[in-house]
């Protein structure tokens, strides 16, 4: 049987180009696929909830929480959207609450998981939940469990690129960033062009050379050389997924970050600032 939130014809048409461009990391335009959608379909839970994932993306939480809290009313067991609407709050400061949802994520997830210990979606759910709450309450058990999550769809299915960058994700919650690139890595080979990976190993190029730099017992020029170096590759893979998205602003405010480490490039840094403010106000008058 078909489930209510299905999407035919021209709607599942647009639906798809909505998550074709999401995936690509454009997400004004995939916000613009989806409210296409939603004209004819308001309460559709399945579009709601990717409407809810691209505001977040772009930090309209605000927005995305009132699109989430749509699709609760509807279905308020729905892990991903519970995760979803975590995040949000989390992004908004509403810490609390935020960990409450996760919580809750959780909670259904088990009980799917009770029913079936192989369900990708629960595993990857709960997972994504525990990440979350690692990054609160600060026991490295929340990443290692969410690993073992991970790991367990790897084994139903290794090519699984979203449990390998989740991986990575919590492998870089442990500052574990070395393994967290492989991950990164295995996921690259299956999808190079992949914006949010390409974002994601030039943060952990760039973590791990900072954790490095951290361990020396003393600032020198051979040291300050290596960092430099490092911040060039994790800038070049910046560059990609902004070559796919120039509105990212949170890969322009990483490359940012890694520019204030080459001298010869601070030149840069005010111009990557004044792009990035130049995207937020427009998105701001958009809103």
């Amino acid at each position: 049987m078909a489930s209510k939130n299905a999407l035919n014809g021209k709607a599942g048409m647009k639906f798809e180009k909505g998550n074709e461009l999401y995936n690509e990391g454009r997400y004004d335009e995939a916000l613009a696929e989806y409210d296409k959608v939603l004209a004819k379909e308001p309460g559709n839970i399945l579009v709601l909830n990717m409407k809810g994932h691209a505001l977040n993306k772009i930090g309209d939480f605000d927005n995305a929480l009132t699109a989430l809290d749509k699709a609760l009313e509807q279905n308020p067991g729905n892990s991903s959207l519970l995760n979803n609407k975590g995040n949000a709050l989390h992004r908004l400061g509403r810490f609390d609450e935020a960990i409450e949802y996760y919580k809750d994520a959780i909670k259904y997830c088990d009980k799917k998981l009770k029913k079936d210990n192989k369900n990708i979606e629960a595993l990857n759910d709960k997972g994504l939940a525990l990440h979350e709450l690692g990054k609160f309450e600060g026991p490295e058990e929340d990443f290692k469990d969410a690993i073992e999550l991970f790991d367990e769809i790897l084994k139903i299915e290794p090519d699984n690129v979203e449990a390998l960058e989740n991986k990575g994700n919590s492998l870089a919650g442990l500052r574990n960033y070395k393994e967290a690139l492989t991950e990164y890595d295995k996921a690259l080979r299956l999808q190079p062009d992949n914006p949010e990976l390409l974002s994601r190993k030039g943060l952990a190029i760039y973590n791990l050379s900072m954790q490095k730099w951290h361990k020396q017992e003393k600032d020198d020029l051979y040291h300050a050389l290596l960092v430099q170096e490092e911040m060039e590759k994790a800038i070049e893979y910046y560059d990609k997924a902004l070559e796919q998205n120039p509105k990212n602003l949170e890969v322009i405010s990483n490359k940012i970050m890694a520019l204030v480490h080459i001298p010869k490039r601070l030149h840069e840094v005010s111009q990557c600032y004044n792009e990035a403010n130049r995207i937020a106000k427009k998105r701001t008058k958009n809103v």
